[in-house]
């Protein structure tokens, strides 16, 4: 009786440019008869929508800037004008760049001098380049899988940038679990990243 287990709270915020329409239950996942579905155990998932996020609710300014930023790039339809006022840090746009696959925006921002990034300057820019340049295989469809590897040792790789940046240095071992972490414990890295005070905090995001 003197047992009370602490609640841990799984939440999964899905960045991808489509609208979620997945299940969120495991059971509907699953082909069982109407009259059992009341016998089966069930599991909720916690999965929001990052396009669908009132960003007004949000607390965390960084946190509040980097949703705002993702769901203003997906709205954008190449018409710059509606990123005018869209400007964030240079830390808070690598991210959005992150969670958006825009793995070439990512290595633009990377170069940005400035520690205030506005993204309208930097988008467009960026879109004139690929006018010239065309898209590289990275962002075609059917990309190989060599090419889906790449594209994880160069998260890997931001996000031990960003790592070290913050906490000043990046043991070999941490370095190490980072490379063998799944894509999703990345992701949940990314976006956790600013609350990050010490390694102990990366691994328990990791674990």
């Amino acid at each position: 009786q003197s047992f009370h287990p602490i609640p841990v709270l799984t939440l999964v915020l899905y960045s991808g440019d489509k609208l979620w329409h997945q299940p969120y239950s495991l059971i509907e996942r699953m082909e069982i008869p109407e009259a059992l579905k009341g016998w089966v155990n069930n599991w909720n998932g916690n999965i929001y929508d990052i396009k669908n996020i009132r960003v007004e609710w949000l607390k965390n300014p960084k946190v509040k800037a980097v949703i705002e930023g993702v769901q203003r790039i997906y709205q954008w339809d190449r018409d710059k004008e509606s990123l005018n006022d869209l400007v964030l840090s240079k830390d808070e746009a690598i991210v959005v760049a992150i969670m958006t696959n825009s793995e070439e925006l990512v290595i633009r921002l990377e170069k940005e001098e400035s520690e205030e990034i506005k993204m309208c300057e930097v988008i467009d820019s960026y879109a004139r380049e690929r006018e010239l340049q065309g898209m590289k295989q990275g962002m075609k469809q059917g990309i190989k899988q060599g090419e889906l590897q790449g594209m994880m040792k160069e998260k890997i790789s931001l996000l031990v940038r960003q790592l070290k940046q913050k906490l000043g240095h990046v043991s070999k071992e941490l370095v190490m679990q980072i490379e063998v972490s799944p894509e999703d414990k990345l992701d949940q890295l990314t976006i956790k990243i600013f609350d990050v005070e010490d390694e102990e905090d990366v691994l328990e995001i990791l674990s």
